[in-house]
């Protein structure tokens, strides 16, 4: 179940022109995410330089289907059993993609190899891959999309079997002048402990209202294709600071900020995981 995050008391510590923009909070993942910190398996791994043809190359044509928006070509990139840590299954993959591509037309993506190794007669490997919205051509209310995903994917005869989620942060802006958002929050906090979730917008408010919420929910494979619902609040004040309370159960949870100014919104989700 969604959790709303308690509000915190602010303790200044920061410079006054940073408050004149602090603002509200909410989490709440969306049909686009991706999957923050999860496993803590280290790898015999090495430095990209090193890595074969073979692999890097398989990496450039998949990043080439998907910048394509070739559904049919990116699901063959997965085994027929494939299924994430999260529970996302290659058909599910499948119908979050289309739906993904029919929000966010012209999506780039840009794969980084992180570290690699040989495994069960294929690879286990470490990414990092940008999403980016294209132009937009002037439409402001057309929504844009930037995402940065970190993946353990364990490759075998050419195909995707297995992903942990390392890292994510994902951000929607539509508008005008949407938001400039900094967010913190820890990687990784212990089940039962309180963390604290900040965001902050940039630019001066002025005389801009600002509205805005927080919600802390579990990851779950549906939760990628079924947004969950929030309530907006107005904020009074340059900013709001959230607390949190972590489950007693490990595993990771998405934390987002929707911020809603007179000329556009933004919504920033980022991953934390609940481990020991």
């Amino acid at each position: 179940m969604p959790q709303v995050l308690r509000d915190r008391r602010f303790i200044p510590r920061f410079s006054a022109s940073l408050l004149l923009g602090l603002t509200t909070v909410i989490g709440l993942p969306v049909s686009a995410q991706m999957p923050a910190l999860a496993s803590s398996r280290v790898l015999m791994a090495r430095s990209p330089d090193t890595a074969p043809a073979e692999l890097t190359s398989w990496l450039s044509e998949l990043d080439a289907a998907a910048s394509a928006q070739d559904l049919e070509a990116v699901v063959d990139y997965y085994g027929a059993n494939f299924r994430s840590d999260d529970g996302v299954t290659r058909e599910m993959l499948g119908r979050s993609l289309f739906e993904l591509w029919e929000t966010f037309p012209g999506l780039t993506y840009q794969t980084t190899l992180q570290n690699w190794e040989r495994a069960g007669g294929g690879f286990v490997v470490e990414t990092v891959t940008e999403v980016t919205s294209s132009a937009n051509d002037g439409n402001a209310n057309q929504p844009r999309l930037k995402a940065t995903v970190t993946t353990r994917q364990t490759i075998r005869d050419g195909v995707i079997v297995g992903t942990t989620v390392l890292a994510e942060e994902t951000e929607i802006k539509r508008g005008d002048a949407p938001p400039t958002v900094w967010v913190r929050l820890p990687d990784t906090v212990r089940p039962g402990d309180e963390f604290n979730f900040d965001a902050i917008v940039q630019e001066p408010l002025n005389d801009d209202l600002l509205a805005g919420a927080a919600i802390d929910e579990p990851v779950t494979a549906q939760g990628y294709r079924a947004p969950g619902d929030w309530q907006l609040e107005t904020l009074s004040a340059g900013g709001l600071f959230k607390t949190g309370t972590a489950p007693d159960e490990e595993g990771p949870r998405w934390i987002s900020a929707v911020l809603v100014s007179g000329n556009g919104t933004t919504i920033v989700t980022r991953r934390l995981q609940v481990e020991r």
